[in-house]
C-alpha cells in the first residue's frame, strides 16, 4: 500500500512508509520536518545505561530558551539488533518527537500500549 507523501507548512514533503498496514513517518523523516519547523531547538540524546549487551537511550528537546519539551527513553538490546545502541538512541528520539506531535497523526508505534 502506498500512502501520499507528508506535505509541511513550509512545503517540504516526507515519504510515509507502510508499517503493518498503517502510514508511518520514519525517525529521519520527522527529524527533518522538526529542523523544518523549529531550526532554534535543540534534540539531546544520552545512555542512561550502557552495558555490553543491553542499553537505554534517553532524548530531550529542548526549545531556542533551553527549556525542555520532550523526554523520552527507549531500551533495546544485543539479541535484537547488532547496533542496539544506535537502534536505542533513534527510538528515543522517535519517542521525543512524537511526544511533541511529529509523525503521531500517522498512527505510528511510538506511542502504543
Amino acid at each position: 500500500m502506498n500512502h501520499k507523501p507528508h506535505k509541511t507548512k513550509s512545503g517540504l514533503e516526507l515519504p510515509l512508509l507502510d508499517l503493518r498496514g498503517k502510514p508511518y513517518q520514519q525517525v529521519a523523516h520527522r527529524i527533518a520536518w522538526f529542523r523544518d519547523e523549529k531550526p532554534d531547538w535543540v534534540i539531546q540524546t544520552s545512555f542512561v545505561k550502557l552495558e555490553e549487551l543491553y542499553c537505554i537511550a534517553k532524548a530531550e528537546i529542548a526549545d531556542e530558551s533551553g527549556k525542555v519539551r520532550a523526554v523520552s527513553h527507549k531500551r533495546e538490546d544485543q539479541k535484537h539488533f547488532a547496533d542496539f545502541m544506535e537502534k536505542a538512541e533513534t527510538g528515543a528520539i522517535g519517542r521525543a518527537l512524537a511526544l511533541l506531535g511529529y509523525g503521531t497523526q500517522f498512527t505510528g508505534d511510538e506511542l502504543d500500549e
